[in-house]
């Protein structure tokens, strides 16, 4: 028994911490858009690497069958349980008969459903994750629609200290700043620096990547490269004005100059922006990054700890 989908939300899929170790094959990684509110929704149930639901602009309305725990991260879209709001950020039990139904994103634009113990479909590739552009993984390759159902694992162990599991609303999803290094082709640009003076403006966007327009950033010899691997995060430059900004569903390979990538500690804020949002980059380092990266695992460590009732865990 698990959950009954009565209304599918605008584009609702199955996701998880992302598929590894087919980038050769071109199959990226895909996996959920946010990753800091997804690992955070698998803390505040107890779980490991679990799917969730991941909810892009308008989340769906479920049927419980079975009793279960629930979390709800990312955007705040306004969750009830039985027609009564409900928080963000927090561990909530339910009941078999029970109706969740999330509205249109408030802030931000992607929400994560979990559920203790995690759903029970078959992994593909060593991942849950869904990849709609090539069918692959999560509930037949797809988006969510109505009437489908998805089982519930049965949870490791009995969730404890519930009445803990809370934290605040984070405070990233407005942000507009993503910080890059530059490379592996900013040498093809008269001035590379010139994609920290501009905003640019995201016209379009999708689980493969963002297009931007703004500023200018003229080429030494033409924006086409030999094709290679496009990390996710790449910026990629398509014309004087136009960027492409790798998702985690992108192609693989490539044949734009990618003048630089944004930092993965950065890839949460990414996630939220929408058609009509302004971004802007702030040049970093790979020293700096390092340390960025260290600070985000010791920040997660700690997360845990609080949810469990533990003391702060300090990293040196």
């Amino acid at each position: 028994m698990g959950i009954r989908v009565i209304e599918a939300g605008f584009f609702t899929t199955v996701q998880d911490g992302g598929r590894r170790g087919y980038l050769k094959y071109a199959i990226p990684e895909s996996g959920a858009a946010d990753k800091r509110a997804y690992e955070i929704c698998n803390l505040l149930l107890g779980n490991n690497q679990e799917a969730v639901l991941e909810c892009t602009f308008l989340g769906p309305t479920l049927e419980f069958t079975k009793d279960n725990i629930i979390a709800i991260t990312g955007a705040d879209m306004s969750p009830s349980l039985n027609g009564e709001e409900i928080s963000m950020y927090m561990a909530h039990p339910v009941k078999k008969g029970d109706i969740l139904s999330l509205k249109s994103a408030k802030s931000g634009v992607r929400a994560y459903i979990g559920f203790c113990g995690g759903l029970d479909i078959k992994k593909v590739l060593g991942s849950y994750s869904t990849n709609t552009s090539i069918g692959l993984g999560g509930l037949q390759g797809r988006a969510l629609k109505p009437g489908d159902f998805i089982p519930f694992k049965k949870p490791k162990a009995k969730l404890k200290n519930l009445s803990s599991r809370r934290l605040p609303y984070p405070d990233y999803f407005e942000k507009n700043t993503l910080r890059v290094i530059l490379g592996p082709q900013d040498d093809r640009f008269v001035n590379a620096d010139e994609l920290f003076n501009h905003g640019y403006k995201v016209i379009t966007f999708n689980r493969m990547g963002y297009k931007l327009e703004g500023g200018h950033l003229e080429s030494k010899g033409g924006y086409d490269i030999i094709s290679d691997g496009i990390p996710c995060g790449a910026v990629q430059v398509s014309g004087e004005k136009n960027l492409i900004i790798a998702a985690m569903d992108r192609q693989t390979t490539g044949g734009y100059a990618k003048i630089g990538c944004v930092i993965s500690a950065d890839l949460p804020v990414l996630s939220h922006k929408k058609a009509g949002d302004i971004i802007r980059f702030e040049k970093t380092d790979i020293k700096k990054t390092h340390r960025i990266l260290l600070e985000e695992q010791r920040e997660m460590e700690n997360i845990k700890r609080i949810i469990e009732g533990k003391k702060w865990w300090f990293l040196k």
